[in-house]
């Protein structure tokens, strides 16, 4: 053993520090969790995942123990990541903190058949003394990222299982200024309040985090805005965005989530006005907030920006647009621009002329998103603004294309069906792997048509032509064996769908009832929309599924339960048609949550590729 332990300590410190990175990531499924007695196994679901043993996090410190010459490239391994600011408590003596449990589950649950473990949430219990916080300071300079919803980490230690008091970070702030940072090389930060009555004082302190080092931020707090009680730190945020633009001024990515309807507008001037003030930003996501033109047009005008994902202002027309990108000294727009993601409230005229705006030769995503479904446009808006995409000159490298909206039906004269002769243009951008066509109309396709999709991009990972709105069509089970064929990336296929068994050829049928022919064993998400299936069929339509798609786990559908009759009532529905739409429910249901769970392939092994992305792919590598 120690002739072992004098070899190893001769290797480069460089390649010991890699060894110790991607420990960090090693994890492995450790047993299958039994289903818990108390819940009713007709519509429990097996949960085989709840294990884990995190074999990297285990043997690191063991590592740190061994000799002084495994100590640092090993605490460097170890305090790289943190779930959490919070998790800095366990340096500290058990007296200067305290841990109460929240269950989250029925309280007569007996505690070893529980899911969940219960919310822990941690808070100190009083001041820390010098001594106290140089112990912490020895650790902090180490750590680069702070990620709640990292996996290299054990969930109980995530952030919704263990929940980190606002009292931790004041108790930590009374130690820090700007001079001297709690985190002086953090570059990465993914932090947000774990309740909306926490907000306020979460966000007051929130800046103690920041560091000279900062190029990620990323923060989020539209969950807990629910316009019936919501808590808006109005000055707390504003105040968090100033101390962010004295504190990194070069920063790189800009992602924040906040407010929701209704926006306040002291926070959406607040975050346009931190949009203006960042000049070198790569990544700026803002999600459904509006931002001010001024902002826009100066997100347009970053020489190095590569994604922007923003809601356009909600009066913001086409002929503004125009008034905005209006060349005067600078006309050459999103000179850098990789990903586009826009919404609008319900026009699709100002989101066109902006990608018609867009000068960069990279652009490979592109993304519309009108957020008001009460507000639908003229199907020709949509065929426009597919135009638009098709006529880029390095339409060839497009990659991802989708757009959601709501179709005018009221017109007689015009069609609003999305047929061949739409789809066959689309055959052009020959590199698509993200196709989501989610229009609220009918989508008129068959079985053949549906071939030639398959065959057209066979790197696809995500399809989605529908399916939610519409309840009759001539796509059969069989469509899907193209899929299986030729798409072996596909994850993720929504399509509209008549899983009626009595039309499927007898060798379509048998060719996969026990695994034979074409499996794929990407696809993990079938979106079948109003799928019409008989009584008595569930298990025969998820042998099917699963004979082609082995490692299928979720089959989502758009009927309407029975519980929710008021729904389909008010869509016009008779008393008739409400019963059989809430019968195909129960059915799909069962197909779901039964059926497939009990037949479909289980990973032998954990895929690690997660944990390892969001580590880093070099040790000193920048994400």
């Amino acid at each position: 053993m120690a002739s072992a332990l004098c070899s190893a300590q001769h290797l480069p410190i460089e390649l010991v520090r890699r060894i110790s990175d991607h420990l960090v990531g090693i994890k492995k499924w450790e047993t299958d969790a039994p289903l818990p007695k108390w819940m009713n196994a007709e519509y429990a679901r097996p949960s085989r995942d709840r294990e884990m043993d995190f074999i990297g996090l285990r043997t690191l410190p063991s590592l740190a123990t061994t000799s002084h010459f495994f100590l640092e490239p090993a605490l460097d391994a170890l305090w790289y990541t943190l779930p959490n600011y919070g998790i800095l408590v366990y340096l500290l003596p058990r007296d200067a903190w305290t841990v109460d449990s929240v269950a989250d589950e029925p309280p007569d649950i007996p505690e070893e058949e529980r899911i969940n473990p219960p919310v822990r949430c941690v808070s100190m219990t009083r001041r820390l003394t010098e001594e106290e916080f140089k112990r912490i300071q020895y650790y902090t300079p180490r750590v680069k990222r702070i990620q709640e919803r990292c996996p290299l980490f054990p969930r109980r230690l995530r952030a919704y299982f263990m929940r980190y008091d606002h009292s931790i970070l004041g108790a930590l702030a009374h130690w820090c200024s700007p001079e001297s940072p709690l985190f002086p090389n953090l570059r990465v930060l993914d932090a947000s309040p774990a309740s909306e009555d926490l907000c306020p004082a979460y966000y007051r302190r929130f800046h103690f985090l920041f560091g000279p080092q900062l190029q990620r931020i990323c923060t989020d707090y539209t969950t807990f805005t629910d316009p019936r009680w919501k808590i808006v730190p109005t000055h707390e945020y504003q105040h968090m965005l100033m101390q962010l633009l004295e504190s990194a001024p070069h920063l790189l990515h800009l992602i924040l989530y906040a407010d929701a309807p209704p926006y306040t507008p002291t926070i959406v001037s607040a975050v346009s006005t931190a949009i203006r003030t960042f000049k070198n930003l790569v990544t700026a996501r803002t999600g459904s907030l509006p931002i001010a033109e001024e902002a826009l047009r100066h997100l347009a005008q970053l020489p190095h920006l590569e994604v922007v994902d923003v809601r356009l202002p909600d009066t913001m027309a086409e002929g503004d647009v125009a008034q905005c990108f209006h060349p005067t000294r600078y006309d050459d727009f999103f000179p850098s621009l990789r990903e586009v993601w826009l919404a609008h409230r319900s026009d699709l005229a100002p989101i066109s002329r902006v990608v018609r705006s867009v000068q960069s030769s990279q652009l490979e995503v592109i993304r519309a998103h009108l957020l008001d479904r009460k507000a639908p446009i003229p199907f020709n808006g949509v065929l426009s603004f597919l135009s638009v995409v098709l006529d880029r000159s390095n339409s060839a490298n497009i990659k991802g294309l989708s757009v959601e909206a709501s179709i005018k039906h009221t017109d007689p004269e015009a069609r609003s069906t999305f047929t061949e002769d739409h789809l066959g243009p689309l055959f052009a951008l020959r590199g698509l792997t993200h196709l989501s066509l989610r229009l609220r109309c009918s989508f008129e396709l068959d079985d053949a048509i549906l071939a030639r999709v398959a065959r057209a991009w066979p790197h696809i990972e995500v399809l989605e032509l529908g399916p939610g709105v519409q309840w009759d069509t001539q796509v059969t089970l069989a469509a899907l064996v193209p899929f299986a064929q030729h798409c072996p990336h596909l994850h993720t296929l929504g399509i509209p769908l008549n899983a009626e068994l009595a039309g499927l050829p007898a060798e379509v049928r048998e060719a996969h009832r026990e695994g034979e022919g074409s499996v794929q064993r990407a696809l993990k998400r079938l979106k079948v929309g109003h799928a019409r299936m008989s009584d008595g069929l569930e298990r025969e339509v998820a042998e099917f599924l699963v004979g082609l798609f082995p490692r299928l786990s979720d089959v989502e559908n758009d009927t309407i339960p029975a519980a929710v009759t008021a729904v389909a009532v008010v869509l016009g529905a008779t008393e008739e048609e409400v019963r059989e739409e809430g019968r195909l429910s129960d059915r799909w249901l069962h197909v779901n949550n039964w059926f497939i769970p009990h037949m479909r392939e289980w990973e032998k092994t954990l895929d690690e590729a997660d944990a390892l992305g969001m580590k880093r792919e070099g040790p000193r590598r920048l994400p």
